[in-house]
């Protein structure tokens, strides 16, 4: 009879092990594989989870930030309508400055340019509305047309209308934000109590105001309008005035070192015994200009336009003039000791009794200038015109350098003669 249950073989045996390992590996690699799956699975659904809430959390911060905006802007137009309230109040000053420097705050707080300049117009309004209302002399007390006239005090201002031309010359500078707009209101006006250091009045209609000793050091006032102003005295060194127009300006006495005067008008201005030492005047326009006294010592004047100016006892020691026009100034008693004067035209210049010691006078004109008693001890004439002087000794050049002197006056032994 049969076997029914024949006996394994070792071969059978190790067939079958092998049959058990390959299925248990399997099925580990099955189940690795399918957790590996639900774990990805779920990295998905936690990344759309954390994708949708930020998405609302950044939805919610717009919602936020808009909402936090809009009552700013009704925080900041409330403010705004009581500062313009309190402005308008007619009974009380104290309101009224209450409002000035209310609108001063918000000109501070706004990051909005165009939030400055509406303060800053409302503030230039009142300033010229008040000045309407005390009404402007018909006459400048620097008009001389009527000389027998009796000469018209400037206006003097109230505490408030001072308050906010200050406010205005200090707000905050900002890219496309016009400065005080004062109009014409501003002539004949005194200004000095209102202005300090380091204001601000930028591109300014000033014209025939009254800042005598104003401390503006610092100030910024490029291409205002100072035309006929009265700033006897006035501190102005460190100050930019690059492009003002200052013609006719009474600057006596004023204090104007290492001031920018780039391109000024200073037509007819007069600044006797002003300080503008170390101060940049190239290519300022100073015809006729009064500087008798004034002090200049290592000014800039390069191709600066001193045609008839008045330079008597001017002291100009290391004073830049090269390419200036000094057409017919006059340089009586001028020390210049050390000055760059190459290539400067100095026709008809009166040089009487000047120092030029040591000046740099390299290709300079003379042409009809005056050199009377002038001292040249030491100054470099090399390839000047010295052809058609006047008063020029031999004696006066023994010291100075002309060996290349382009040209000598060709009756100057007569006059060596004459004068020794």
């Amino acid at each position: 009879m049969p076997d029914l249950y024949p006996a394994s073989t070792a071969k059978d045996v190790t067939l079958l092990a092998a049959a058990e390992s390959a299925r248990s590996q399997a099925i580990v690699t099955t189940r690795a594989s399918v957790l590996a799956a639900l774990a990805g699975l779920g990295a998905l659904v936690t990344i759309a989870i954390n994708y949708r809430n930020s998405r609302t959390a950044a939805h919610t911060l717009a919602i936020t930030n808009q909402t936090f905006r809009i009552q700013q802007r009704g925080h900041l137009t409330d403010r705004y309508t009581r500062a313009i309230e309190q402005l308008g109040n007619s009974e009380s000053i104290a309101i009224r400055l209450g409002g000035i420097y209310a609108l001063e705050q918000i000109a501070v707080d706004t990051d909005r340019p165009g939030d400055q300049a509406t303060v800053g117009e409302v503030l230039s309004a009142f300033f010229r509305h008040s000045i309407a209302q005390l009404g402007t002399p018909t006459r400048s007390v620097t008009d001389s047309s009527t000389p027998e006239a009796p000469q018209i005090p400037p206006l003097e201002l109230s505490m408030d209308v001072l308050a906010a031309l200050s406010v205005l010359s200090r707000l905050p500078r900002r890219e496309g934000v016009d400065r005080a707009d004062l109009g014409a209101a501003a002539r004949n006006v005194n200004l000095t109590p209102a202005l300090k250091p380091h204001a601000d009045l930028t591109a300014s209609e000033l014209a025939h105001v009254r800042l005598a000793d104003a401390r503006l050091t610092g100030a910024h006032l490029d291409d205002a309008r100072l035309d006929g102003a009265i700033l006897t005295g006035a501190h102005l060194d460190n100050a930019q005035l690059a492009r003002v127009d200052l013609t006719s300006a009474d600057l006596t006495d004023a204090i104007l070192a290492s001031a920018r005067l780039v391109d000024t008008r200073l037509t007819d201005a007069n600044l006797t015994g002003a300080t503008l030492t170390k101060a940049d005047l190239t290519k300022a326009d100073l015809t006729g200009a009064k500087l008798t006294k004034a002090d200049l010592t290592g000014a800039d004047l390069t191709r600066a336009d001193l045609t008839r100016a008045d330079f008597t006892g001017a002291r100009l020691t290391g004073a830049h003039l090269s390419g200036a026009q000094l057409w017919y100034a006059n340089l009586t008693y001028a020390y210049l000791k050390d000055a760059g004067l190459s290539l400067a035209n100095l026709t008809g210049v009166n040089l009487t009794d000047a120092k030029l010691t040591g000046a740099l006078l390299m290709g300079a004109h003379f042409t009809n200038a005056d050199l009377t008693r002038a001292d040249l001890t030491g100054a470099d004439l090399t390839d000047a015109d010295l052809a058609n002087t006047r008063g020029l000794l031999r004696s006066q050049l023994t010291q100075a350098q002309t060996r290349a002197v382009a040209s000598l006056p060709t009756n100057w032994l007569e006059e060596s003669s004459t004068g020794e």
